[in-house]
């Protein structure tokens, strides 16, 4: 029986070490051996402060050693060290082991090695809260403490911006350059504009919101002075210098104010996203303020719309040539042929250029027609 015991406890896939009354160690298994990086010999006689991080409080281990000489066993998810200065983390259990007089003569402690689950979790709640490629806040989690900052300012006198940003033909880059070195420019383009906000010294969330879209949220500021930092941010991403590209790129930006131009997320992130339109159709590379008169805010939203049907013609292949003849008044001969593009709609009507090449522009959906 004792050696059936002793060959599991050997062969455990968990850490099993037992300790005197004092807690000093007085056996380790080889799980122990292969995860911590103390072998059997160096183990033994030492303390399993040996396994300490420097993390837990002397409050978790005062619980600990309560727990524990109260004679009732302690469970535990603890930061652990290994010999080499790498940390692992394990939940385990110190169970007191009494002797036929029910006298507490040694303690059995077993660790479970949840490092990779731990290393999973802390990924899956980083990006829950954070964009992979650029380190930012991503849209949710952006949205959530834009929206946390209006319910306090509710009512009162404070105000706001929100700047939308926009790599103006940055879909060239993934063309050209491949989406390697795509990513690796929105990647610069990002510290840059972290670097900008910690410049001005403005207390600001900055988020990716995808693509090549990038959004502010200043608190406590006025148009004017939110105007001046988005201007900075236009020249530093016009002189942003990145090999291998040849070409500058810019950035159109659109400025939307709270609570003036909006008192809600939404209704702020669709002015601005109309300023910012409106920046890319005055010629791109500029800023704008959003103001009353821009009524391009049903224009972009029918755009959208626009767009998926014209995504959806070209999903079902519902783009068709008409041919029209060029007559030479010479001879009166047809030698060429201009070749137009017709969209079909679902109920079969015909819908010219003027249609849909400008929303096919703006979205570059204009090649996939080509």
């Amino acid at each position: 029986e004792l050696k059936k015991l002793a060959q599991a406890i050997e062969q455990s896939i968990n850490i099993v070490f037992l300790t005197d009354i004092k807690g000093n160690i007085e056996y380790v298994n080889p799980m122990f051996e292969q995860i911590t990086g103390w072998s059997k010999q160096e183990a033994v006689g030492q303390n399993p402060r040996i396994l300490a991080s420097g993390e837990t409080t002397k409050a978790e281990y005062e619980e600990l050693w309560n727990t524990i000489l109260a004679g009732k066993t302690y469970r535990y998810t603890f930061k652990n060290k290994k010999k080499n200065g790498q940390y692992y983390w394990a939940t385990a259990q110190i169970v007191p082991i009494k002797d036929e007089r029910g006298e507490i003569i040694q303690f059995l402690a077993m660790q479970e090695d949840i490092t990779e689950k731990k290393k999973a979790e802390d990924r899956a709640e980083y990006l829950a809260a954070y964009d992979e490629l650029t380190g930012m806040y991503n849209r949710v989690r952006f949205m959530e403490l834009m929206d946390k900052w209006i319910q306090g300012a509710q009512g009162g006198s404070k105000k706001s911006a929100l700047l939308l940003i926009d790599i103006d033909e940055f879909k060239s880059i993934n063309e050209i350059y491949g989406h390697n070195i795509g990513d690796e420019f929105l990647r610069h383009a990002a510290g840059l504009l972290k670097n900008s906000m910690e410049d001005v010294h403005r207390e600001s969330v900055l988020t990716h919101l995808g693509g090549d879209e990038f959004a502010v949220f200043i608190t406590d500021i006025n148009g004017n002075d939110a105007t001046n930092i988005a201007e900075v941010m236009r020249r530093q991403i016009e002189g942003l210098y990145f090999t291998p590209l040849t070409t500058r790129f810019t950035a159109s930006i659109g400025i939307a104010l709270y609570p003036e131009h909006g008192a809600a997320v939404r209704e702020l992130l669709s002015r601005a996203d109309v300023a910012m339109y409106r920046a890319k159709a005055s010629g791109r590379n500029r800023c704008h303020l959003y103001q009353p008169k821009d009524h391009d805010l049903e224009k972009i939203h029918s755009r959208l719309k626009q767009k998926e049907l014209i995504q959806d013609a070209l999903n079902q292949d519902r783009f068709e040539p008409w041919f029209q003849p060029i007559l030479d008044l010479k001879d009166n001969k047809i030698r060429h042929y201009e070749a137009l593009a017709r969209m079909r709609g679902k109920d079969g009507t015909i819908l010219v250029p003027g249609a849909f090449i400008d929303t096919a522009e703006v979205f570059g959906l204009i090649g996939a027609i080509d």
